[in-house]
């Protein structure tokens, strides 16, 4: 059956789902994704939307066992998190999380801002609901509690840019690091969405498996490796784009190259000599369809790859006017 919002759940990266037709013909994508091995994860399902589509939407928010280090690069800390009973300990004595029924394991914290967006399979519902789900009033609990945490979150964020701003005003050799430095150039870096789980990505919402079989897990995993599965996949789709993308370019390039070969072939024939209207129309016309044929490929390349639909430099541009 479909979970119901409150229902702790095991989800499952789907990684050649998640990508889509990217994963469809490229090899490197496929090897990869075949590597993957992608872990279980816990979490709570806070959110559905109901579809006729071929997958439902969800928001879910992730379960750990023990305090996690939270995610320091995005100003998280282990505190912006909720004990679920029977665990109690919380550093700030936070009240816990009481499910309906008690999830089996130890040691459980509602980690509130581990929140992903996720797409997932629809089932035939059969009235089976998992008795290890939030009441509405524990899910409101659980939602004051990420609203705090965000609150807290966002005035770190703010100390620590006031910080650097204090640091960059009275430092006199204060520069702005090499792109060398920070491994990947200012247009490789890849595009994330805070408001979507702080480090989830903005271009995919990941397919995930989805089950209310939590005995089928042995243990909790870190719910911080489902974001880098995730930023994995976001980084196979834009080097998968940069792959086409030069290949584009590359034919458009040979286009060019073999359009110019052609008219110069036909200038050093006999037919150069030949200066009638009917020779200008036929090389204007030979002109015209390598140029139309060229631009066709390229805009079919990039709608396909779901890329700008850019006016490709003509392959007959090189070629001296006078020929017109």
């Amino acid at each position: 059956m479909n979970p119901r919002m409150g229902e702790y759940v095991v989800i499952q990266v789907d990684p050649f789902a998640s990508l889509e037709s990217a994963s469809l013909y490229d090899p490197e994508v496929i090897r990869a994704c075949q590597a993957m091995g992608n872990k279980k994860y816990v979490a709570c399902l806070t959110w559905a939307l109901p579809s006729t589509s071929k997958y439902l939407s969800g928001t879910v928010c992730f379960v750990s066992q023990g305090f996690t280090a939270g995610n320091p690069d995005e100003d998280i800390t282990p505190a912006m998190s909720l004990p679920i009973l029977p665990n109690t300990y919380h550093p700030e004595s936070r009240e816990p999380l009481d499910p309906k029924e008690p999830l089996p394991w130890p040691d459980l914290y509602q980690q509130t801002q581990a929140v992903s967006k996720i797409r997932f399979r629809g089932m035939p519902a059969d009235g089976t609901q998992s008795p290890h789900a939030l009441s509405i009033s524990e899910r409101y609990e659980l939602q004051l509690g990420q609203e705090v945490d965000e609150c807290r979150r966002e005035d770190l964020v703010q100390a620590r840019q006031k910080a650097a701003d204090c640091e960059s005003a009275t430092s006199s050799s204060c520069t702005a690091l090499a792109t060398s430095d920070a491994g990947w150039s200012v247009d490789e870096t890849v595009c994330t969405d805070s408001v979507a789980g702080h480090g989830s990505l903005a271009e995919i919402v990941p397919v995930v498996e989805m089950s209310i079989d939590l005995e089928s897990v042995d243990v909790v995993n870190d719910p911080w490796e489902f974001f880098e599965e995730v930023q994995f996949l976001e980084r196979l789709v834009y080097e998968h784009k940069k792959r086409h993308r030069l290949a584009i370019e590359k034919a458009i390039k040979l286009d060019s190259e073999l359009a110019e070969r052609i008219i110069l072939k036909h200038r050093a024939s006999s037919l150069e000599k030949d200066n009638s209207l009917r020779f200008k129309q036929v090389v204007r016309s030979c002109r015209k369809k390598l140029h139309a044929l060229a631009s066709f490929n390229a805009s079919e390349s990039r709608k396909g790859l779901g890329l700008p639909v850019e006016s490709p430099k003509g392959p007959l541009d090189g070629v001296h006017s006078c020929w017109l």
